[in-house]
């Protein structure tokens, strides 16, 4: 493990964090996901009061898929991503087909 002064760390972003705990597997496991939902930029340090609403949803969303008890979840997200999933063609039992998915132009 590195041993830094605290503030040099809680100034970087996630996305360089994680490269000083690759080899502590919980943390960098943490770090991992918190890139993978796309917050790979904000501060390591950073206040949760300075956080948008949508970055609060994907720490949330992260934390859940870290505990791992996602089997049989389909999270449904109220903000525009770059990758559209479009379900269909009804409800009930009509639906729940992948009609057209595809990168937002």
């Amino acid at each position: 493990m590195h041993f830094m002064p605290d503030i040099y760390v809680l100034d970087l972003e996630i996305g360089e964090v994680k490269e000083f705990f690759k080899r502590e597997e919980d943390i960098d496991r943490i770090l991992d996901m918190l890139c993978k939902v796309g917050l790979y930029y904000i501060k390591f340090g950073q206040s949760a009061a300075t956080l948008s609403g949508g970055e609060a949803q994907r720490i949330k969303l992260a934390k859940e898929l870290c505990d791992g008890k996602t089997e049989g979840t389909m999270y449904l997200l109220d903000e525009l991503s770059d990758y559209i999933i479009e379900m269909g063609p009804e409800g009930g039992e009509r639906g729940g087909y992948v009609l057209k998915e595809g990168w937002l132009k």
